[in-house]
């Protein structure tokens, strides 16, 4: 029962033998070409999702593990779909009426037809909402599967070799392992619960949570400081040299640059058609 951030980083995957600082630079650029992307164009976002999809798959992380680490984003991918089937009810917008009609914004998209036909698109902010969760589940693949397959001292030496500063590094990997901690006091409270038999009569109060959440909260922070005081006694933390805190990137091989040349000509395609 232990949760890493970057437990499948030792798998024989594709991702997992390419550079961190690479793969670095990979999991801003594709959140960054997501943006980019119009709703206009649609099938613009599919490419981009579909290619993020295939690195999951050549990376070798189970499916489990996108499904574990995608809930924070589920608020946001409920939003998405309460406007898109509101609007497949309803037949109007829920937020926003731009007053654009659908098949005016997709007469250039190649898949027009499927939102107009297929869909049965009827307002602009339905456009819009698919546009967003499309978005939304690229950057989670994304990152999923880059900071998954990159250990903690490849992608802390990663950010080195982008020139972060000192104090931007140390934050990332003390705020890293924080979030490591506080999800492993979660899952042992989760388990130490159900070998009591522990079951309030409401779960959801409260008094209940505020009790839960302040445990979970002190423990995690008590484990965090533990860890801080590990690493100054090792000679790291805030007050040590920082060239020997990190593990430089090794130099690009073959592999690198043949998957950098894969990923600008499938950027041209993409924002071409």
């Amino acid at each position: 029962m232990h949760f890493k951030i970057d437990e499948y980083h030792g798998a024989d995957g594709v991702i997992q033998k390419l550079n961190p600082a690479l793969k670095l630079g990979l999991i801003i650029a594709f959140p960054v070409m997501a943006s980019a992307a119009a709703p206009q164009k649609p099938e613009r976002l599919l490419l981009i999702f579909f290619f993020t999809l295939a690195l999951a798959a050549v990376s070798k992380i189970p499916f489990k593990a996108f499904i574990g680490r995608s809930l924070p984003a589920a608020p946001f991918v409920l939003y998405a779909a309460a406007v898109f089937f509101y609007g497949m009810i309803s037949g109007g917008s829920l937020f926003m009426d731009s007053g654009l009609r659908p098949d005016d914004v997709l007469k250039d998209s190649a898949l027009g037809f499927i939102y107009i036909d297929f869909l049965k698109i009827k307002t602009y902010e339905q456009i819009f909402a698919l546009a967003l969760m499309l978005k939304i589940f690229i950057g989670l693949n994304s990152v999923i599967v880059f900071s998954a397959a990159t250990s903690f001292n490849d992608l802390s030496g990663a950010l080195y070799v982008f020139k972060f500063p000192a104090v931007f590094v140390r934050l990332f990997k003390n705020t890293w392992r924080y979030l490591q901690d506080f999800i492993n006091e979660l899952l042992i409270m989760e388990f130490s619960s159900r070998l009591r038999f522990f079951k309030p009569k409401n779960m959801m109060s409260i008094k209940t949570f505020a009790m839960m959440f302040s445990a979970l909260f002190i423990k995690s922070f008590d484990r965090a400081e533990n860890n801080n005081l590990a690493m100054k006694l090792r000679g790291g933390g805030f007050n040590a040299a920082f060239k020997e805190e990190f593990y430089p990137a090794p130099a690009l091989n073959s592999g690198d640059y043949k998957f950098t040349a894969i990923f600008f000509a499938f950027t041209a395609f993409c924002f071409y058609i």
